[in-house]
């Protein structure tokens, strides 16, 4: 079966949260107070690559860590999927059901003699063009005669998932703009929010300050080139020549071209 097209979103997207550091706010941002302090976040890795779907088509559009739960010290697994649909899928709790029943079998396999199986939280980081408005559990696709009657709702399988909807979320919980490990990411978040506003190029003429900041971090390596890159990819063209001209002014010339 034929790979789906990687889109410039998807790309940036593994290139940022592939790097425990980058991801750890991110996730901190979309997860619970009660499930953050029960995670050993110093424990956080990406999965290895080698965990696929049910026809061996690895989505590039999602990522997949492990992580120690802080008290037991055993594994549980956070499962990230990137949504940039146009359009709400109401039936994403049925697909993350599905996508989580192969996670498991992938650790099935990867563990043999296992008796058990860790808990696997999924979340979703959505920045298309409108607000969420899919169900966030797969409880909320039942009937509503489904759910009241005791003795079937006892068989109606469930799953919730964790939201990150960046089309609600006010650029200054973004973190792009406070000098720090974490701003790369946050600075990332803001891209994927702003490419669904129109060309992105022309706004980043907005941030150039805190893109300077990102840029000269000692551990953010190429990075103006991956922004370059995702700007071009979703402009569907180079950067206007005045905000060029502005980054070179900002950034200096060797950085920028």
């Amino acid at each position: 079966m034929e790979k789906p097209a990687e889109t410039p979103h998807d790309l940036l997207f593994k290139n940022a949260f592939s790097a425990p550091r980058q991801a750890v706010p991110v996730l901190k941002g979309i997860l619970p107070p009660a499930l953050i302090k029960a995670l050993d976040w110093n424990t956080l890795k990406l999965a290895p690559s080698e965990w696929v779907d049910h026809q061996l088509v690895r989505r590039h559009n999602d990522l997949l860590y492990t992580i120690q739960q802080r008290d037991s010290r055993e594994p549980a697994l956070v499962y990230v999927l990137l949504e940039h649909q146009s359009t709400v899928d109401r039936f994403m709790a049925w697909r993350l059901l599905g996508y989580i029943a192969r996670i498991g079998e992938w650790y099935i396999r990867a563990h043999k003699g296992t008796k058990h199986v860790p808990p696997i939280i999924p979340t979703v980081v959505y920045h298309g063009n409108g607000e969420w408005t899919a169900p966030l559990s797969v409880r909320e696709l039942y009937p509503d005669s489904t759910r009241q009657d005791d003795g079937v709702a006892h068989y109606a399988v469930n799953l919730s998932y964790q939201l990150r909807d960046l089309h609600r979320e006010h650029d200054s919980h973004l973190h792009y703009h406070t000098p720090s490990d974490e701003q790369w990411g946050g600075f990332v978040l803001w891209l994927l929010k702003h490419a669904s506003q129109g060309p992105l190029g022309p706004q980043l003429k907005d941030v150039l300050e805190e893109l300077k900041a990102v840029v000269n971090h000692p551990q953010n390596y190429r990075v103006l080139e991956t922004i370059i890159r995702y700007v071009y990819g979703v402009d569907d063209g180079p950067l206007p020549p005045g905000v060029q001209r502005q980054m070179i002014d900002t950034l200096g010339n060797s950085n920028v071209e």
